[in-house]
């Protein structure tokens, strides 16, 4: 019985290594294979785009009023400076 049990065993384990195939792939080359990531890629630039536009004028805006704010003489009332500090 238990020389039956150990030739089973013998005959089986071979076979179970054999069953177990691993593989490598390469995450990065199949992401850029799929058709859907060059039309992110152009969404993602023209958001990019868009939001630096927006974020370089709201800055100039901003660069103007600071200039503007300088440039109030010391003899301006402080609640017109509070004001324009607000």
């Amino acid at each position: 019985m238990i020389k039956k049990l150990l030739l089973a065993i013998m005959i089986a384990f071979p076979m179970s290594l054999f069953a177990q195939k691993f593989g490598v792939i390469n995450t990065q080359e199949l992401i850029q294979s799929l058709p859907e990531v060059k039309t992110i890629q152009e969404q993602m630039q023209a958001a990019t785009k868009k939001y630096e536009d927006e974020f370089a004028k709201l800055q100039e805006e901003f660069n103007k009023k600071f200039q503007e704010f300088q440039a109030l003489e010391a003899s301006t009332p402080e609640t017109i400076k509070e004001r324009r500090t607000q």
